[in-house]
């Protein structure tokens, strides 16, 4: 009887350790990401004689990451996205209309603008990783939704009609002056730049693996927009267009059970 409980008991205990092998490790599919980086504006007008200043602005935010399986996941951001540009426009010598034959050489229009505008961006993206060992390839794509916090402007207008040589102007209208007439833009616009924005945006980076639980990311991004920059209809038509260059940490969360 002591040989068979002996034997009871061997077995008892190498079949908990067969149970205790075969469960299978959690499989962790939520992740959280922050990222920081720049936005390199690239947006251009149809008009020739608009100059577009493009500006670098920063970028960054946070997102979730759902492992759908182990290639291919799924993100959600809400990132703050700067997007800051100037306008330049100039002439020298004037018609009063285009009909007209005669030019004030003397007289000139300039207008110089920058615009600042700040946005809250939700990017959600399907990302497809090829892993070898720690490191990581990522290919994403997806669409983004912007909501306009705020916008602000600043430069100026100026015309200038010469006393002498505009004198044909004054003939032709009565509400023509003479002399330099200058408007200055200061401060938050209204009614001018679009209170949102949506287009799709494509990237490719790395991961590296630090830790179980922690990696570090570096990826580049193409926005592109489908929506009209300006809400004034008076505005020329521009769409929002940029390249970001962003690193970031991301952490493995323990959302997840034990299989049997």
């Amino acid at each position: 009887m002591r040989f068979i409980r002996k034997i009871l008991m061997i077995l008892f205990f190498v079949s908990g350790n067969l149970l205790v092998a075969q469960e299978e490790s959690p499989v962790q599919r939520w992740y959280l990401g922050l990222s920081i980086g720049v936005g390199m504006m690239d947006m251009n007008s149809n008009s020739i004689d608009l100059n577009v200043i493009n500006h670098t602005n920063p970028v960054g935010g946070i997102f979730v990451q759902y492992q759908l399986n182990e290639q291919l996941s799924l993100r959600l951001g809400a990132e703050f996205d700067k997007r800051e540009f100037g306008l330049q426009l100039g002439y020298q010598g004037m018609r009063y209309d285009d009909t007209s034959t005669y030019i004030c050489y003397s007289c000139s229009y300039e207008y110089n603008n920058t615009y600042s505008n700040y946005y809250l961006t939700f990017p959600l993206l399907f990302q497809y990783s090829k892993s070898t060992n720690k490191f990581a390839l990522n290919f994403k794509g997806g669409l983004y939704y912007s909501f306009l916090l705020s916008s602000y402007q600043y430069g100026y207008e100026e015309l200038y009609i010469d006393p002498v040589e505009g004198l044909p102007f004054y003939h032709l209208d009565n509400n023509i002056e003479p002399g330099l007439f200058r408007i200055v833009y200061r401060g938050e616009t209204e009614n001018i730049i679009n209170t949102y924005d949506a287009g799709i945006m494509l990237g490719i980076g790395g991961t590296y693996v630090l830790s179980n639980k922690m990696a570090i990311l570096l990826e580049g991004n193409m926005q592109v927009g489908f929506q009209s920059v300006f809400l004034n209809p008076t505005m020329i038509s521009m769409m929002h267009r940029s390249f970001q260059l962003r690193g970031g940490l991301i952490y493995r969360l323990n959302l997840n059970r034990f299989r049997q």
